[in-house]
């Protein structure tokens, strides 16, 4: 049985992102081709076809966001030192018991961790392995009676602090929990960060603070509940939809969405809920809701009817808004050009 790779808590935070269960089932088996990585049935025949590469466009894409991340950490280094803080760039000589020893206002940058056996056994994972971690920058400061505390920050060059964000933070806290705990006269604080661009010209980033507190439930919820049950489910809910443009993985769920209700340009997560609800009601059996489905049930529909009930009424208007389209746009239509070329549109 081959190996899974660890999954990194970088790439798990996404899934907050993406809100995408089939993310998750696809960064677990990456490189194992044995899964299907939550596939219907009807898309298991073309598994082999369907490999985890991104075209060239995709891949300078992303390589063009890792650039733009590395040089944003950059900036922020240089600011801070700057500024007169005291920032260590670590190596593998840099240990935990090295922040006990931390004088006032240090900043570590990119110091690396192994997760605790401790974590995996509060958690009760058992077939799941973590990879090392590494906090961006983490910020000592001195407390009463010569206590210290650790403040974990991230960078991110983005707009925008995302929950996805918050959550890398307070996972890192997490983490750290049951290794410092080992440590006398070290804790860690309530509140995380993140380093954001900021958009006046005397200083290259801002700094958003966080309660770590409002996290760390869902945090332990999502490692003792949630991956576990994603990764171990025979299937997975996804919805291919235009968030998806920027995923490791747009081209693998792109040619899986053919067929589906995905579709349907402009088909939100919430809409796609609604109507696949909506139709798995008035279809027999545990299958997927396909493209087809859709189309024999709007056919039934005609909301002029007398013989519907004023609730059935509603429902059919609902349905008709979340596939209607402007009959006007015959040459730019992405409902159209879906038809015409058997892919769905973001």
């Amino acid at each position: 049985m081959q190996e899974k790779k660890p999954l990194a808590i970088s790439e798990l935070s996404q899934y907050y992102f993406y809100n995408c269960e089939k993310l998750i089932r696809l960064i677990s088996d990456k490189g194992n081709s044995n899964k299907d990585n939550g596939r219907s049935n009807k898309d298991k025949g073309n598994s082999n076809k369907l490999k985890y590469k991104n075209n060239g466009e995709i891949k300078n894409y992303k390589m063009a966001i890792k650039k733009r991340g590395l040089d944003f950490e950059l900036k922020v280094i240089n600011e801070l030192i700057k500024k007169g803080k005291d920032v260590i760039n670590c190596n593998d000589d840099i240990m935990i018991h090295d922040l006990k020893n931390a004088k006032n206002d240090q900043i570590f940058y990119q110091m690396k961790f192994d997760v605790p056996d401790e974590f995996y056994d509060e958690m009760k994972m058992d077939n799941i392995k973590l990879g090392a971690f590494v906090p961006d920058f983490i910020e000592v400061k001195e407390r009463d009676h010569g206590k210290k505390e650790i403040i974990i920050y991230d960078a991110k060059a983005s707009k925008s602090t995302h929950t996805s964000h918050q959550f890398q933070v307070a996972s890192y806290a997490l983490l750290l929990e049951f290794i410092v705990k080992k440590i006398s006269g070290l804790s860690i604080s309530n509140t995380g960060g993140i380093f954001l661009p900021s958009s006046q010209s005397n200083t290259p980033f801002q700094l958003e603070k966080f309660r770590l507190d409002f996290f760390l439930p869902e945090v332990k919820k999502f490692f003792r509940n949630k991956l576990p049950e994603i990764i171990n489910a025979k299937t997975s809910t996804w919805h291919y939809n235009s968030r998806c443009r920027t995923c490791d993985f747009v081209n693998v769920c792109r040619k899986d969405a053919i067929g589906s209700i995905s579709m349907i340009p402009y088909l939100s997560l919430v809409k796609a809920e609604d109507l696949k609800t909506f139709i798995s009601d008035r279809k027999s059996g545990n299958d997927d809701v396909d493209i087809e489905d859709v189309v024999e049930v709007i056919k039934e529909l005609d909301i002029r009817s007398d013989n519907f009930s004023s609730s059935e009424k509603d429902v059919n208007r609902r349905i008709k808004h979340i596939v209607k389209y402007d009959k006007r746009l015959k040459s730019s239509s992405p409902y159209l050009k879906a038809k015409e070329t058997n892919q769905a549109q973001v």
